[in-house]
């Protein structure tokens, strides 16, 4: 079981309305995302940890990391999976 030993985390992110739901100020309304807020709150609960939002253009390597993933239909990892099934969530 890994735990998060940084005393700060920041959490970065080009999509700012997931950045927004993190730090609260919108509603998180579909049900699969309110679970996955969960589950990110209780793995970093006792942890301090920021989200900010970062413009596409200044995270070029990551897009096209995730571009890549989606163009060559890459599985999520069975670690994750699991990790979800754990909290009765299931892809």
């Amino acid at each position: 079981d890994k735990k998060i030993t940084h005393t700060t985390l920041r959490i970065s992110s080009d999509s700012e309305l997931l950045v927004k739901q993190m730090n609260g100020i919108y509603q998180v309304k579909n049900e699969q995302l309110k679970a996955l807020k969960g589950i990110i709150g209780e793995e970093l609960h006792g942890h301090k940890a920021t989200f900010t939002h970062v413009f596409r253009e200044q995270n070029v390597d990551a897009d096209a990391l995730a571009n890549r993933g989606v163009d060559e239909r890459k599985k999520v990892p069975t670690s994750f999976v699991k990790i979800l099934a754990d909290y009765g969530l299931h892809l």
